[in-house]
């Protein structure tokens, strides 16, 4: 496996000082101290006690309902006094460096690392061109009818996050999953729990369900509830795509050892027309950066990491337990080696390679298992997508009918009458021809994420929506940032780029991108 710079210096070769004789810490040449776990677990208690406090200031107390687990913070001496047990353990047993000394320099040690570098401007450019686009859409171009078809604000800017599929994950996050088999229409069992679950907490966050103000009513507190959550939505979004382009050059420069490629295949990935669901309060972002987390950790042999991100996939949408078959194949070539010739097994990575892999399968399994407790049938996820044109006919009929729309003039139609779904259609058919390619020069695991993620919904349901599919495949990326000159690199972001905004403007004044 190859070694950059950035790994050097991601792992620093560390003088140890010692603080106590029971309690060594390390010092990096980057005046970086390497703590104990359990120190680093108490200052990641004491950063969250932090931030439950300034939001239960701000916001007149903190409650989040996790399942049945209710967690209320309306008493601030309690946090207080909370935060100040925690510091002070932590401090009695490792004095140096303090708290807020050791956040500090992790905090200057995150921007100032290569991939952030290469990431944040590109990150920060386009997801404002997105919100900047959409908003003044709002005002010039206006909605379809009268006026939005949901509302939550008046405010258009406020507004701005509810649209379409975000107002699922809204009621999610506000009620849970909820199921009734007199209905044959759509229902919210066919979303996954991870990006809503993850809203709610963000919601407590920013003042949803907080107490109400002396003079303010229940309606305006709904209101400010719903506001925080799509907000907390918007901002997970984009944080999990800045974190998913410092894995993707990260990933790239493993890949192709060149600092350049992988900043194209950034910039690529950022301005790809439907990469403006990174910017809304969809799953896109937040899957792209499970699966890239995955990938990069399992490569590299760190599986603590790529376990967790492998299970955070599997609930984030139902594809993402196809990502359980390119890390086997991936496991596989880890854990074999040539000796005298020979090629032999490491049965103790394989082992670990072959559970580490299975995480994203098994995480689906378990919420199908749980949605089986709340709905009395399996798979009610896949159920309730008929109901959005996403229909299974059989492996056969499937392929069949698709072949037909190829050999037909399907595509003429498309692209006459419905011109979105067309550039769907040209997202897919670009993504499948580079798959051969990339597996040569990346190898087979690459080309299956493409595959395994487009496979499924182009047999059940053809090329809607398949575009946003599209923009989570970091491998067509990564390929066309190393195969792509920057000359021609820079014509395709200008007209992604050009295309991006447009699109934002058709979703966000809700007029269907399908």
């Amino acid at each position: 496996m190859n070694r950059f710079s950035d790994e050097a210096e991601s792992r620093p070769t560390s003088t140890p000082i010692t603080e106590s004789p029971h309690h060594p810490v390390t010092l990096s040449p980057g005046h970086l101290v390497t703590l104990p776990w359990w120190a680093r677990a108490l200052d990641l208690l004491a950063a969250l006690l932090f931030v439950v406090l300034c939001s239960a200031t701000l916001h007149n107390g903190f409650r989040l309902t996790i399942g049945e687990t209710r967690i209320s913070a309306t008493s601030l001496w309690r946090i207080v006094v909370l935060l100040v047990v925690v510091v002070g353990i932590r401090h009695a047993l490792v004095r140096r460096p303090s708290w807020p000394a050791d956040a500090w320099q992790r905090s200057r040690r995150f921007w100032r690392d290569p991939a952030t570098r290469a990431a944040w401007p590109t990150w920060l450019s386009t997801r404002l061109t997105v919100l900047v686009a959409a908003y003044f859409a709002t005002l010039i171009i206006g909605f379809p009818g009268a006026d939005a078809p949901v509302r939550v604000n008046n405010d258009e800017w406020l507004n701005l996050p509810a649209r379409w599929d975000a107002m699922w994950y809204l009621r999610i996050a506000k009620e849970g999953f909820e199921y009734d088999p007199a209905i044959t229409g759509q229902q919210n069992v066919a979303f996954f729990p991870a990006y809503p679950m993850l809203m709610r907490v963000g919601g407590a966050l920013l003042g949803a369900a907080g107490r109400p103000a002396s003079d303010e009513s229940y309606g305006a507190l709904s209101e400010r509830s719903e506001l925080s959550w799509l907000w907390a939505g918007v901002v997970i979004s984009l944080w999990s795509f800045l974190l998913a382009q410092r894995y993707l050059f990260r990933l790239g420069r493993e890949l192709v050892g060149d600092d350049q490629a992988a900043s194209r295949a950034l910039l690529l990935t950022a301005t790809f027309p439907f990469a403006l669901f990174f910017s809304a309060v969809y799953t896109e972002a937040l899957f792209l950066l499970a699966s890239l987390g995955a990938f990069y950790h399992y490569r590299r042999r760190e599986w603590v990491q790529a376990a967790l991100w492998g299970a955070l996939v599997g609930l984030v949408r139902p594809n993402g337990c196809f990502l359980s078959v390119p890390l086997a194949l991936m496991g596989l070539g880890l854990a074999t080696h040539t000796d005298d010739g020979r090629r032999r097994w490491d049965l103790r990575t394989l082992v670990i390679a072959g559970l580490v892999a299975a995480l994203p399968g098994l995480t689906m399994l378990a919420h199908t298992a749980w949605l089986y407790g709340l709905t009395g049938q399996w798979f009610a996820w896949a159920e309730a997508q008929q109901a959005w044109g996403r229909e299974y006919m059989g492996l056969q009929e499937s392929t069949v009918q698709f072949f037909e729309v190829l050999q037909s003039r399907e595509l003429d139609d498309l692209a006459r009458g419905q011109p979105y779904r067309f550039l769907n259609a040209v997202a897919v058919l670009g993504a499948l021809g580079l798959s051969w390619p990339i597996a040569r020069r990346f190898g087979l695991p690459y080309a299956a994420v493409i595959w395994l993620n487009l496979g499924p919904p182009l047999l059940a349901g053809g090329f809607m929506s398949t575009g946003r599919i599209v923009a989570t495949l970091f491998p067509v990326f990564l390929y066309l940032g190393w195969r792509l000159s920057p000359a021609v690199c820079q014509h395709w972001v200008t007209v992604g780029l050009l295309l991006q905004g447009a699109f934002a403007a058709i979703h966000f004044t809700w007029r269907p991108l399908v």
